[in-house]
């Protein structure tokens, strides 16, 4: 559910930057996109590729109670 508002608030930030709705400004504005506060964490693109620079929480449960384990930025994005 959390990546799901990110999106949400991700494809609404860039429409408000992006100022009009042609696919191209919104394409562009998304790209522009950088340190994004979501609730899943910072998103960020690259000026290169059009896969979000996004770390990777890994959430481990001990007694019964949720933690977060980790958080990793994956040091390689392949092409899409």
């Amino acid at each position: 559910m959390a990546l799901g508002y990110d999106t949400i608030f991700l494809v609404v930030d860039a429409a408000k930057r992006a100022g009009s709705s042609p696919p191209a400004a919104m394409r562009d504005a998304l790209q522009q996109t950088r340190n994004l506060q979501g609730v899943t964490g910072l998103i960020s693109y690259t000026d290169t590729i059009r896969i979000p620079v996004k770390g990777v929480t890994i959430v481990g449960v001990k007694d019964d109670e949720l933690f977060v384990a980790g958080q990793i930025l994956p040091p390689f994005v392949p092409d899409p």
